[in-house]
């Protein structure tokens, strides 16, 4: 009896027993049911920020369909210029309308920067197209405002891809086309490399062509009568006969022709190749030579003034503006090596 009582107490005070039973059942089911909240709650979290992510991923692709921001192929970083000749057309037009500002009134480096990323992307879009007028354009273009700007980093791809899609197609370039890439190519070559015997090699195989036009490109009367084949011979063997006098004249010569785009492209060439060390090694020859020299004497050699040549070299010349003399090396005086003695 005893033993029932307190079984009865301890139902009655709901800790053991049925009692305790049903509260622990009830407890279980209160858990249960936030964890399935819980899971819900998280489910619908998770749904949530996957339609957020595929929003913004989808607007993404939409902002860079439309974006005019083109990456580089090489560095994976977009492919739209590759697959996309719509694209292509896009940037061409944008850099081609840079160019002209670039010409005209925004001489920046930043500009001047950005212009050449865009060929260089344009260069990589097209390595897998066949060849057509928008290829050809995109690398000739190119060439023409790297040659401008005398960037030979930029120019020189552009002429290798311009005379390898011609070795493909014959039909590429046409004759005149062909014949300024060669004569870029090969005073490029001869001037920066040194390359001489390849220089004259590919001018004679690649541009002189038949007897007659060789003759005619050896033999020529003066400066102005020459043709371009012509200039670029007389220009490559002034180089490696080391008369810069007689190059610095053509060059000279060059820089009156700014009508003509294929003698402006030849003048930057030469500036960015050769003009440094032809007019450093001409003014050591004059230093040799004289001790002093009159500002129109010194114009009607060079077909420069003084200063100019001062600029461009660093030399440690004396100018005087006044007496219109430039004094290139002091007099050694031999009086105090008389009172000396």
């Amino acid at each position: 009896m005893q033993t029932n009582h307190k079984k009865g107490e301890n139902n009655r005070d709901g800790r053991t027993g049925n009692n305790s039973k049903h509260w622990t059942f009830r407890r279980r089911t209160q858990n249960s049911r936030k964890e399935k909240n819980n899971e819900h709650n998280d489910e619908e979290t998770i749904k949530l920020e996957r339609r957020k992510a595929r929003f913004a991923k989808e607007q993404l692709e939409i902002k860079s369909k439309e974006s005019r921001e083109f990456g580089l192929v090489s560095r994976g970083q977009d492919n739209r210029l590759q697959n996309d000749s719509s694209a292509r057309n896009i940037l061409l037009d944008d850099t081609k309308r840079m160019i002209d500002d670039y010409r005209h009134k925004d001489q920046s480096l930043e500009t001047r920067d950005q212009i050449l990323m865009n060929f260089r992307k344009l260069r990589e879009s097209i390595l897998r197209i066949k060849s057509d007028e928008f290829v050809k354009s995109v690398l000739l273009a190119s060439m023409h405002f790297s040659i401008t700007i005398e960037h030979y980093q930029s120019y020189i791809p552009s002429m290798e891809k311009l005379l390898e899609r011609e070795s493909i197609d014959a039909t590429f370039l046409e004759e005149k086309e062909l014949e300024e890439v060669w004569l870029y190519f090969i005073l490029h070559i001869v001037h920066f490399s040194k390359e001489y015997e390849r220089g004259f090699s590919l001018l004679f195989e690649k541009v002189a062509g038949n007897g007659k036009r060789y003759h005619k490109m050896l033999y020529s009367d003066t400066i102005e009568s020459m043709t371009n084949v012509q200039l670029t011979y007389k220009l490559i063997e002034a180089f490696t006969e080391h008369n810069y006098f007689k190059w610095l004249q053509i060059y000279n010569y060059l820089g009156t022709k700014t009508d003509d785009q294929v003698k402006q492209h030849i003048r930057s060439i030469l500036k960015a190749t050769a003009l440094q060390d032809t007019l450093e090694d001409i003014s050591k020859t004059l230093r040799s030579s004289y001790f002093v020299l009159d500002y129109p004497f010194f114009k009607g050699l060079l077909g420069m003034d003084a200063s100019e040549l001062v600029s461009i070299t660093k030399a440690n010349w004396v100018l005087d503006d006044d007496a219109g003399l430039v004094t290139l090396r002091e007099r050694v005086q031999k009086q105090r090596a008389i009172k000396k003695a």
